[in-house]
């Protein structure tokens, strides 16, 4: 998977996980998926941050869902699913990756994500809104 950051004075921005199209129909790919985006955010939320709320993409293929982790409540979602312990647990549907960057609704949704991650910069003084810096990591 390729993973792209947004940082703002050194804090996390906007984590970006890109996996390919394949990942989409398997269940095991997307639970990986859904697992490293938690971890990414668990680790981003590590420290202090300026800004009310982190965003997170999970894109497989041109699918993608969109993570929110709000600091003030300490709650991300979309909500974890816990397996059963005697059933299989589908932890990570295809519906959650309901959006697409080729249609309409999903370049909205995006276009909605980044001017709201501007504006939670401009309300402070001493951020500025950097470049994407990449990060690859092979899985």
């Amino acid at each position: 998977s390729v993973v792209w950051q947004c940082d703002l004075h050194n804090q996390p921005g906007l984590p970006l996980q890109v996996k390919s199209y394949v990942a989409y129909n398997s269940d095991a790919s997307r639970k990986d998926a859904d697992d490293q985006m938690r971890e990414r955010v668990l680790d981003f939320t590590a420290g202090s941050t300026p800004i009310p709320k982190l965003y997170g993409i999970s894109a497989l293929g041109t699918r993608f869902c969109v993570y929110e982790y709000n600091y003030a409540s300490r709650s991300l979602t979309p909500l974890r699913i816990i397996p059963h312990p005697h059933l299989v647990t589908n932890i990570a549907p295809k519906e959650r990756w309901d959006l697409d960057v080729l249609e309409p609704q999903g370049e909205v949704k995006l276009k909605e994500i980044v001017h709201h991650i501007k504006e939670m910069v401009t309300d402070h003084d001493n951020c500025k809104f950097f470049a994407l810096s990449l990060r690859l990591e092979i899985s």
